[in-house]
């Protein structure tokens, strides 16, 4: 079994991405967010800052806290590949869980990351959206507050400098996937493994049902419309129609790293980050296009 996690920010097409990943061969079909896991990670997180405080009363040291949670996440990913009938892939999926892959890199190291990576001014315009339709994930949030939380979860992957987890890490353009996904699913080929034989990417994806009960999560206020459909590029640049020119402008300054990211002509690449001055919390981060 290949774990393969699906990260981004809310709204920002982890469930395209997902989408299309499980529609390839021997592969999980789309299923409910991994919401439990998500809580290990955070319990593991939790345990690491506190243990000098609390934790070294349950454990003995550190690694034997790693060794608890990761049995724990073998054991909770062992029982969900069983249930979907063993495919070679497991894909699975939790927008918020996309600040915690760090740790849980360190708790299942053989895990690849796949994040989708969106124009953070589509991305908060679309959380908006949601916010108005009564989303409690956006609450009473502003613009600016929204995009401050959407460039944390991104900058905890990159900023992370562990090469390991690097190399099993890349980010995949949501502009890009939807505008060509023929190239696109080389490249998530090239990187996962799956096999896409016989898939065609401009096609609705063929396990997009993941709903037992589709009208349930119609109901959802983050629901998409455009969920189980074929892929589309018609909510790309869009965000004027949801900001007004300040939150346009706050977007851009609170994610301008990222904006920058999103602005370089690589589509689905792969970083390499290095601390320059751990005092002043300097990066050098290189991108490098993954190959088809």
């Amino acid at each position: 079994m290949q774990p393969i996690f699906v990260g981004g920010y809310l709204k920002c097409g982890t469930s395209v991405l997902a989408s299309m990943l499980c529609s390839g061969n021997d592969v999980n079909p789309m299923i409910g967010e991994v919401v439990h896991l998500n809580g290990i990670v955070t319990n593991y997180r939790v345990g690491l800052e506190l243990f000098d405080l609390h934790s070294r009363d349950y454990f003995d040291d550190r690694a034997q806290l790693k060794e608890f949670c990761a049995a724990e996440t073998v054991r909770f990913l062992e029982m969900t590949h069983a249930r979907y009938g063993n495919p070679k892939f497991l894909v699975l999926k939790y927008p918020q869980m996309t600040r915690l892959f760090p740790f849980l890199h360190q708790l299942l190291p053989e895990a690849k990351f796949v994040i989708s990576l969106r124009d953070p001014r589509d991305g908060v315009a679309s959380a908006v959206v949601s916010q108005r339709k009564g989303a409690p994930e956006f609450a009473n949030a502003s613009a600016g507050q929204i995009a401050e939380s959407l460039t944390e979860a991104y900058m905890r992957c990159l900023l992370c400098p562990e090469t390991s987890f690097c190399e099993k890490t890349i980010y995949s353009k949501y502009e890009c996937l939807v505008d060509d996904p023929a190239a696109a699913i080389k490249k998530l080929e090239r990187f996962t493994g799956i096999d896409f034989t016989g898939v065609d990417p401009h096609d609705a994806p063929a396990q997009a049902g993941w709903a037992p009960d589709m009208e349930i999560q119609r109901q959802q206020p983050t629901f998409n419309e455009l969920h189980g459909q074929a892929i589309s590029s018609d909510r790309v640049g869009r965000y004027a129609e949801t900001l007004n020119a300040d939150e346009i402008a706050e977007v851009e300054q609170i994610g301008g790293y990222l904006l920058d990211i999103y602005r370089h002509e690589h589509k689905i690449f792969r970083v390499d980050t290095h601390v320059v001055e751990a005092e002043s919390a300097r990066y050098n981060i290189v991108m490098t296009e993954v190959d088809e």
